[in-house]
């Protein structure tokens, strides 16, 4: 598959930091300080509501920066882009840049349903991300770090980027089952799920050297 329209993956990379930046931005912008009088106390309720509020920003704030980390991960061997690529690049930025306002959603109206529309939004921005990593392995547009062959990768890089592709759809799938049974933490649960997995890929995948970083 070609690419008809000439855009490379430095200009991929440096718009795609771009939307992240505004959509932590956005993000940001949405935490709402309570309007109290000068004498008056925030009450168990108003606290509890505000503490909601924080959690949901924290675990966003701390997906949105997972997704980040993995793009580049999935664009940083790639030598060449693709029409498709392309394409499904902007639909993943479409959905980063929905996120502030799902989380938004799912404080104003703390239910069930604005929770499920919310983890919708993560499952698709992570699938597209993940379909992406399967694009990019199919197309053989892939280096190594050695520069030796420079249609083939490391068989242990490529599975750890599909792990880190799909766990936080996979985790905010079983969020959503879990919103059914207990609703008042599913807030959270997805970093319940994220984190210890993050710790053991990092744990079982710290001395490959085909890991680091390498501009190409």
């Amino acid at each position: 598959m070609v690419n008809i329209y000439g855009i490379s993956k430095f200009h991929m990379k440096i718009f795609t930091d771009a939307v992240f930046g505004v959509a932590i931005t956005i993000l940001a912008v949405e935490l709402q300080v309570p309007h109290l009088d000068s004498n008056s106390l925030v009450s168990s309720e108003e606290f509890g509501e505000i503490a909601t509020t924080f959690i949901s920003y924290i675990t966003t704030f701390v997906i949105i920066g997972i997704y980040w980390i993995t793009y580049h991960a999935v664009f940083n061997p790639i030598t060449r882009t693709t029409d498709l690529m392309i394409w499904m690049n902007l639909s993943f930025l479409m959905f980063i840049a929905i996120i502030p306002f799902s989380i938004r959603l799912m404080n104003e109206y703390n239910n069930q349903h604005s929770f499920i529309f919310y983890s919708i939004i993560q499952i698709m921005t992570g699938l597209i991300l993940f379909l992406m990593w399967q694009h990019v392995i199919r197309k053989n547009t892939l280096v190594n770090s050695q520069r030796e062959n420079l249609t083939q990768l490391n068989p242990e890089v490529i599975r750890l980027t599909y792990y880190r592709t799909i766990i936080i759809p996979i985790a905010y799938t079983i969020s959503i089952v879990f919103s059914f049974i207990n609703p008042n933490i599913v807030s959270i649960f997805p970093l319940i799920i994220i984190t210890p997995v993050s710790i053991f890929l990092r744990w079982k995948y710290k001395d490959h050297s085909d890991l680091h970083a390498h501009e190409v």
